[in-house]
């Protein structure tokens, strides 16, 4: 685990115009350091003349360990905010996009995503209006609080029933 820290990891935004699925050309990529228990704020940006937008999914990180998404930011080139949610708001609007992918809801609003695996994934549920403006070009900003596991660690949590 310790092995992890100072790394960087890299977080990855797809997008999708069409009744296709997620793929590497739809995408943008970002490093990070990793640093437990460290709030990171991402901006991933979206290029113009894509047309509207029919879907976001979210890959926070490319390896296994518990994150708890502080917020979500959807901004349009011009810096207006588009859509906001935060984890004061309720639960993350989200839903597992991976096999290796977990959600755990808190009681105090938000939830824990659990990535089991090196390949999580969040398919987010983000008004269609908002998501048809990011078509002219944007970006989404996240942040959140992120905690490395062992491999094993995630596969032994991942098994444990959901309360």
């Amino acid at each position: 685990l310790d092995d992890q820290l100072g790394q960087l990891d890299t977080a990855q935004l797809f997008w999708r115009t069409g009744d296709d699925d997620f793929h590497e050309a739809a995408s943008c990529r970002r490093s990070v350091t990793v640093t437990r228990g460290r709030q990171v704020l991402q901006t991933l940006p979206i290029p113009a003349g894509l047309g509207p937008l029919q879907a976001l999914r979210l890959d926070p990180s490319e390896q296994p360990g518990v994150l708890r998404i502080l917020s979500l930011d959807l901004v349009a080139g011009d810096g207006q905010t588009l859509w906001r949610w935060t984890s004061a708001a309720g639960p993350l609007p989200a839903q597992p996009a991976t096999p290796g992918t977990r959600l755990l809801p808190l009681p105090e609003g938000g939830c824990l995503v659990l990535a089991e695996d090196a390949d999580p994934g969040l398919l987010l549920d983000v008004p269609q209006a908002a998501l048809a403006a990011l078509g002219a070009g944007g970006s989404l900003v996240f942040e959140a609080r992120w905690d490395p596991l062992g491999p094993d660690l995630g596969r032994l949590l991942a098994a444990l029933p959901t309360p």
